[in-house]
């Protein structure tokens, strides 16, 4: 099968010879490339000198026409269109000598199919980057199109552009085939063959704007004055149809697809001009109809279309009787007519089948609830038991699994909700706390790390959990948002049993500076904070500037006690080397 190409012609680095004309020489370089293996797609020339003749020779040879001043950056933007609109191996024909070495070498390795035709005294550099390449003037040889001749083309065209009459009256020659593409004369029928292969080549869709590029403007050739009328045709003749999609910005497509015919449409306008009918009687009237359809035999069809929906059948006295299936239609029209009722957003609507997974302690099959209870959803207000399931998951009343039910099916199953049951529920924030080394964190940045495991304990908001925590006395709250009653900041409560396992033994020497300080005079706990030497030592010393963190971790080394003063009736914190006299010795674990 011959690969899909678009050709990019430069027409003034390879131009048309003087004893040539352009559609000759579009020929030959169609033979050429068919040669290679593939089938042109679309083919666009280059070149800002562009004849009058040399224009309407393009168009009449349906090959689009590219006249910019700077033809690198034309060619360079085609192929950029060509990369976008095809996966490869799709085919690309440079017909130049211009230096696109790099682009070749990028496209051949991301797996597109190059040709490369180029004149004899072309850079080396380009002919090493491209494996598969042909001259110029191999292409267009006079004995590689024999007989073409001058003698016999001149004429030919004169002919066709001056009176298009006689060129219907040449006589029969070799070339006569070969030149129907110069005649200007529409079909008498429009020939919609490319559109049906490009549609399948496709997946049957293709935007409206690409499919006159590709096909090279199928409309010209089939007398249309533009491609919306060449479409329209098509529509009429059930070939395709259009539709229109909108993406996400607001902009709007039109979109080309196959028409998906109906097989059993000829077989339901019969059966409306009457009650019922024999398949005898179908048969004869309608000339098996089967087998225009894909089907080898007529039951086969009428099974088809009885799944289909589309007939309804009876055997009376041993003979099968069809008809339009209006049963079932009626039937669906009256659920149609029926009004859903409006959703009830209460609890109470999964009473039963709470009940129900309680009764049973195990996981059901989604399909087996609604049987077992008589389709709850329904009473409830939900137009599907999908619906209904996903509603009580969100509420948390129960959960859901997927089991493989063989031969590739899978089927839901549910159960009654179980929330993760642990010794201690916060954990998960202590271990994030632990993490941070003593340091305040903001709750949103606890909220992105903890991903939502407060819910597994019944928690409905990070907000809840951290205040439950508080006073848990796993974390501490610095910082609050007293209007909303938010969290904002929080860091590890200094009674966690673990962070004080974890707590390192200091020396003396690891404390130089907090040592000296308390020497020299008795100091406030919180005058030790704002000294940055002293955030210094405790970064130093593994607590991320926490100080206190580090002063904690020199009364477990007994290096340092912390001892209370009243002062003015306050109660003030000192770290001391030794308890003095009138001062109260404060427990370690105190903060």
């Amino acid at each position: 099968m011959n690969l899909q190409c678009n050709v990019l012609w430069d027409i003034q680095k390879c131009p048309v010879p003087d004893d040539m004309r352009l559609p000759q020489v579009y020929s030959l370089i169609e033979k050429a490339v068919k040669g290679q293996g593939f089938l042109i797609q679309r083919t666009m020339a280059f070149s800002n000198q562009f004849t009058p003749q040399q224009l309407a020779e393009c168009q009449q040879s349906a090959v689009g026409v590219n006249a910019d001043v700077n033809l690198d950056i034309a060619i360079a933007t085609e192929l950029m269109q060509v990369i976008y609109w095809h996966q490869p191996p799709f085919g690309i024909i440079l017909v130049t000598d211009r230096d696109f070495s790099k682009v070749i070498y990028f496209l051949e390795s991301v797996g597109y199919t190059l040709l490369l035709i180029h004149p004899h005294f072309c850079s080396e550099r380009l002919k090493q980057s491209i494996a598969r390449r042909i001259e110029w003037n191999t292409v267009i040889k006079k004995d590689s199109f024999s007989p073409f001749n001058q003698q016999f083309i001149e004429p030919f065209i004169k002919d066709i552009w001056g009176k298009p009459e006689k060129a219907q009256s040449m006589p029969t020659s070799p070339l006569h085939g070969r030149l129907d593409f110069l005649s200007p004369e529409p079909a008498d029928e429009p020939d919609f063959q490319d559109l049906i292969d490009y549609l399948d080549m496709s997946n049957g869709s293709v935007p409206l704007a690409r499919l006159g590029l590709d096909l090279r403007k199928p409309h010209v050739r089939n007398g249309f004055d533009n491609i919306n009328e060449y479409i329209e045709a098509a529509k009429k003749a059930r070939v395709a149809f259009t539709v229109v999609k909108e993406d996400k910005d607001g902009t709007k497509h039109i979109l080309v697809e196959k028409y998906k015919e109906n097989p059993f449409d000829e077989l339901e306008q019969f059966l409306k001009t009457r009650e019922s009918c024999s398949i005898q009687d179908l048969a004869q009237e309608l000339n098996q109809p089967h087998t225009r359809r894909g089907f080898k035999t007529l039951k086969e069809y009428l099974d088809a279309a009885e799944k289909a929906n589309k007939i309804h059948s009876k055997f009376v006295k041993g003979s099968r009787i069809v008809s339009l299936g209006k049963k079932k239609k009626k039937k669906q029209e009256k659920q149609k007519e029926e009004p859903v009722p409006e959703k009830q957003d209460k609890k109470d609507v999964f009473v039963p089948m709470i009940q129900y997974l309680e009764k049973l302690d195990a996981a059901v099959p989604l399909a087996r609830i609604g049987g077992d209870l008589g389709k709850p959803h329904l009473k409830a207000g939900y137009a599907s038991m999908k619906e209904y399931i996903e509603d009580a998951v969100k509420l948390q009343l129960v959960a859901t699994s997927t089991k493989d039910g063989g031969n590739g099916i899978k089927h839901i199953w549910v159960e009654k909700f179980k929330p993760k049951k642990q010794e201690n529920p916060f954990e998960p924030l202590a271990q994030v706390l632990k993490e941070a080394k003593g340091a305040v964190i903001s709750v949103a940045s606890a909220e992105e790390q903890l991903k939502g495991v407060w819910q597994e304990y019944g928690f409905p908001s990070v907000n809840d959990y951290v205040k439950a925590a508080s006073k848990a006395r796993v974390a501490f709250i610095v910082s609050m948002d007293s209007q909303n009653s938010k969290c904002l900041g929080i860091k590890l409560h200094y009674r966690q049993t673990e962070f004080q396992k974890n707590t390192p033994t200091l020396e003396a020497k690891d404390i130089p500076f907090l040592l000296e300080t308390i020497r020299a005079n008795d100091t406030p706990v919180q005058a030790l904070n704002h000294m940055p030497e002293m955030r210094v030592e405790a970064a130093n010393n593994g607590f991320h500037n926490n100080v206190k963190a580090l002063v904690l971790a020199a009364v477990k080394s007994k290096l340092v006690h912390l001892a209370a003063k009243t002062e003015d009736g306050v109660k003030v914190k000192y770290v001391v080397i030794q308890p003095q006299d009138g001062s109260e010795t404060m427990s370690d674990t105190e903060e």
